[in-house]
């Protein structure tokens, strides 16, 4: 999900919860910007990676609910029913 761009992105969300089963679930893992990964990466990164409201709404907008999420080390996991 991290390479494709946000039209893509969001085609590929709803092709993912077009098969994913009722009752299912779907793990999203991503790297969105925290201060480790500008300190690392520099501030661009902040251009490079959407922000977690990002995924959320647009898991929201596949027709998902988010059940959870967290963070680990620069990556953030969503999960979602």
């Amino acid at each position: 999900m991290d390479h494709l761009t946000r039209p893509q992105t969001l085609g590929a969300l709803a092709e993912a919860r077009r098969v994913v089963r009722p009752g299912g679930e779907f793990l999203l893992m991503v790297i969105v910007p925290s201060v480790w990964s500008i300190v690392a990466y520099s501030p661009l990164i902040l251009a490079m990676f959407p922000r977690s409201r990002f995924w959320r709404e647009a898991l929201t907008a596949a027709g998902f609910d988010v059940a959870s999420e967290g963070w680990s080390r620069g990556a953030r996991w969503f999960v979602a029913h």
